[in-house]
This record gives C-alpha cells, structure tokens and sequence, in this order.
C-alpha cells in the first residue's frame, strides 16, 4: 500500500508544470533579475534543463519559502550581519540609507 502511495506520489510531481523565471517572480512578489541573483547564488531551488534554461518546480518553491518562514520567537535565529544591519533600524532600511547622501559621504 505505501509503494502505490508513493508511485502515485511521484507521477503528481512528474506531472506538475515547472515554472519559469517570471513565474516564480509574479508568485514571490520580486524582480525577476532578482530570482536570477538567487540562482547564481544557489539560494533558491531550481532545476536547470540546459546551459540556458533554467525553470523551477512549484512545490520546491513552496517548501523554500515555508523554510524561510520566520515565526514569533524565532527572531533570535537571524545571523549576527542581520541583528547588527537591524540595530536600532526601525524603518528596516540599509545603513547607507539610513542617513542623507551628504552624511554618508562626508560633504556636510
């Protein structure tokens, strides 16, 4: 009974239409140049069909994203480079744009 589960299991993802970059973009609410930066990084899961084509499977994606998922309690779990970036950054900017270009750059 668990082999006809699991044969049937593998012909749903057999069957299941691979997303392309634009797809996975419009579902994640990004760029798709940034979808392209998470792939060279190796930061999302792809599957790449030739030297040029590269498309997604939708349930991978579904699981990447659940993953990334942070839940109350878990905030503890960020990187120090994040808790420091975050620190006393209440508008969740970049510390480059935390302040004017003239303070950043020294032309007061």
């Amino acid at each position: 009974m668990e082999d006809e589960a699991n044969t049937i299991e593998k012909e749903e993802v057999m069957t299941e239409r691979l997303w392309d970059a634009e797809e996975v973009a419009r579902f994640l609410g990004l760029a798709v140049g940034t979808i392209y930066h998470l792939v060279s990084q190796q930061r999302i899961p792809f599957v790449r069909l030739s030297a040029r084509c590269l498309r997604f499977q939708p349930r991978a994606i579904d699981a990447w994203v659940e993953e990334k998922a942070v839940c109350e309690g878990e905030a503890d779990n960020f990187t120090e480079k994040e808790k420091r970036r975050n620190e006393g950054n209440e508008e969740g900017l970049a510390p480059h744009h935390r302040t004017g270009y003239a303070e950043t750059e020294g032309l007061r």
